[in-house]
Protein backbone atom coordinates (compact mmCIF):
# COMPACT_ATOMS: atom_id res chain seq x y z
CA UNK A 1 0.00 0.00 0.00
CA UNK A 2 2.91 2.14 0.53
CA UNK A 3 3.43 2.03 -3.30
CA UNK A 4 -0.11 3.16 -4.38
CA UNK A 5 1.07 6.19 -5.56
CA UNK A 6 3.62 4.29 -8.34
CA UNK A 7 -0.08 3.10 -9.85
CA UNK A 8 -1.71 5.95 -12.12
CA UNK A 9 -5.03 4.37 -12.59
CA UNK A 10 -7.71 4.06 -10.35
CA UNK A 11 -8.14 0.59 -10.87
CA UNK A 12 -4.89 -0.02 -10.41
CA UNK A 13 -4.80 1.95 -6.80
CA UNK A 14 -7.61 -0.37 -5.99
CA UNK A 15 -5.97 -3.58 -6.99
CA UNK A 16 -2.83 -2.37 -4.54
CA UNK A 17 -5.79 -1.65 -1.81
CA UNK A 18 -7.31 -5.14 -2.67
CA UNK A 19 -4.11 -6.80 -2.57
CA UNK A 20 -3.48 -5.22 0.77
CA UNK A 21 -6.35 -6.26 2.43
CA UNK A 22 -6.13 -9.64 1.06
CA UNK A 23 -3.32 -10.15 2.83
CA UNK A 24 -4.72 -9.06 6.24
CA UNK A 25 -7.72 -11.49 5.28
CA UNK A 26 -5.31 -14.56 4.75
CA UNK A 27 -3.41 -13.40 7.67
CA UNK A 28 -6.39 -13.39 9.86
CA UNK A 29 -7.83 -16.64 8.76
CA UNK A 30 -4.65 -18.36 9.49
CA UNK A 31 -4.61 -17.06 12.90
CA UNK A 32 -7.90 -17.98 13.37
CA UNK A 33 -7.71 -21.58 12.51
CA UNK A 34 -6.11 -22.47 15.65
CA UNK A 35 -9.51 -20.98 17.57
CA UNK A 36 -12.05 -22.88 15.31
CA UNK A 37 -13.84 -19.45 14.24
CA UNK A 38 -14.06 -17.62 11.02
CA UNK A 39 -12.67 -13.82 11.22
CA UNK A 40 -15.11 -11.03 10.77
CA UNK A 41 -15.32 -6.85 10.08
CA UNK A 42 -14.80 -6.35 13.92
CA UNK A 43 -11.23 -8.66 13.44
CA UNK A 44 -10.48 -7.18 9.91
CA UNK A 45 -11.06 -3.58 10.70
CA UNK A 46 -8.47 -2.80 13.75
CA UNK A 47 -5.97 -4.75 11.99
CA UNK A 48 -6.25 -2.63 8.79
CA UNK A 49 -6.39 0.64 10.68
CA UNK A 50 -2.90 -0.83 12.84
CA UNK A 51 -1.35 -1.62 9.25
CA UNK A 52 -2.42 1.91 8.05
CA UNK A 53 -1.12 3.58 10.73
CA UNK A 54 2.29 1.13 10.67
CA UNK A 55 2.59 1.88 6.59
CA UNK A 56 1.54 5.30 6.42
CA UNK A 57 1.14 5.17 2.43
CA UNK A 58 1.82 8.67 1.25
CA UNK A 59 -0.96 10.93 0.10
CA UNK A 60 -3.75 8.02 1.09
CA UNK A 61 -6.53 11.06 1.51
CA UNK A 62 -5.83 12.15 -2.11
CA UNK A 63 -5.70 8.34 -3.23
CA UNK A 64 -9.11 7.56 -1.92
CA UNK A 65 -10.38 10.62 -3.19
CA UNK A 66 -9.19 9.82 -6.79
CA UNK A 67 -10.74 6.39 -6.78
CA UNK A 68 -13.61 7.86 -5.55
CA UNK A 69 -14.34 10.09 -8.43
CA UNK A 70 -12.80 8.38 -11.35
CA UNK A 71 -13.34 4.76 -10.46
CA UNK A 72 -16.60 3.39 -12.62
CA UNK A 73 -19.25 3.13 -9.81
CA UNK A 74 -20.65 0.17 -11.48
CA UNK A 75 -17.30 -1.68 -11.09
CA UNK A 76 -16.51 -0.87 -7.34
CA UNK A 77 -19.07 -3.25 -6.22
CA UNK A 78 -18.55 -6.44 -3.92
CA UNK A 79 -15.07 -7.29 -2.47
CA UNK A 80 -13.74 -4.01 -3.65
CA UNK A 81 -16.33 -2.19 -2.56
CA UNK A 82 -16.07 -3.63 0.98
CA UNK A 83 -12.53 -3.22 1.51
CA UNK A 84 -12.30 0.09 -0.23
CA UNK A 85 -15.22 1.24 2.28
CA UNK A 86 -12.98 -0.10 5.59
CA UNK A 87 -9.91 2.03 4.26
CA UNK A 88 -11.94 4.62 4.28
CA UNK A 89 -13.51 4.32 7.46
CA UNK A 90 -9.81 3.22 8.56
CA UNK A 91 -8.90 6.25 7.71
CA UNK A 92 -11.50 8.73 9.23
CA UNK A 93 -10.94 6.70 12.00
CA UNK A 94 -7.11 7.62 12.01
CA UNK A 95 -7.97 11.33 11.39
CA UNK A 96 -10.46 11.46 14.12
CA UNK A 97 -8.41 9.97 16.93
CA UNK A 98 -8.22 11.25 20.32
CA UNK A 99 -8.22 10.10 23.97
CA UNK A 100 -12.21 9.96 23.98
CA UNK A 101 -12.22 7.17 20.96
CA UNK A 102 -9.62 5.02 22.65
CA UNK A 103 -10.99 5.40 25.71
CA UNK A 104 -8.22 6.64 27.62
CA UNK A 105 -7.14 9.52 29.38
CA UNK A 106 -6.60 12.43 27.76
CA UNK A 107 -3.26 13.09 29.41
CA UNK A 108 -2.01 9.31 28.70
CA UNK A 109 -3.30 10.28 24.97
CA UNK A 110 -1.15 13.36 24.95
CA UNK A 111 1.69 11.62 26.72
CA UNK A 112 1.68 8.91 23.81
CA UNK A 113 1.28 11.00 20.79
CA UNK A 114 4.25 13.04 21.72
CA UNK A 115 6.48 9.80 22.54
CA UNK A 116 5.26 8.36 19.09
CA UNK A 117 6.15 11.58 17.73
CA UNK A 118 9.88 11.77 19.24
CA UNK A 119 10.22 7.95 17.55
CA UNK A 120 9.09 9.15 14.18
CA UNK A 121 11.33 12.44 14.63
CA UNK A 122 14.32 9.65 15.31
CA UNK A 123 13.32 7.24 12.82
CA UNK A 124 13.60 10.50 9.75
CA UNK A 125 17.10 11.35 11.74
CA UNK A 126 18.55 7.62 11.26
CA UNK A 127 17.09 6.55 7.84
CA UNK A 128 18.99 6.28 4.84
CA UNK A 129 17.72 8.29 1.95
CA UNK A 130 15.49 6.35 -0.21
CA UNK A 131 16.81 5.25 -3.70
CA UNK A 132 14.84 7.85 -5.47
CA UNK A 133 15.79 10.83 -3.60
CA UNK A 134 18.96 12.59 -3.82
CA UNK A 135 21.73 12.63 -1.95
CA UNK A 136 22.15 15.51 0.43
Amino acid sequence: VQKINAFKAPREKLLCILNCCRVINNLLLNASMSENRVPGADDFLPVLIYVMIKANPPQLHSNLKFIQLYRRQAELVSEAAYYFTNLVSAKSFIVDLDAKSLSIDETEFQESMQAARLVIRETRIKAPPALDEPAD
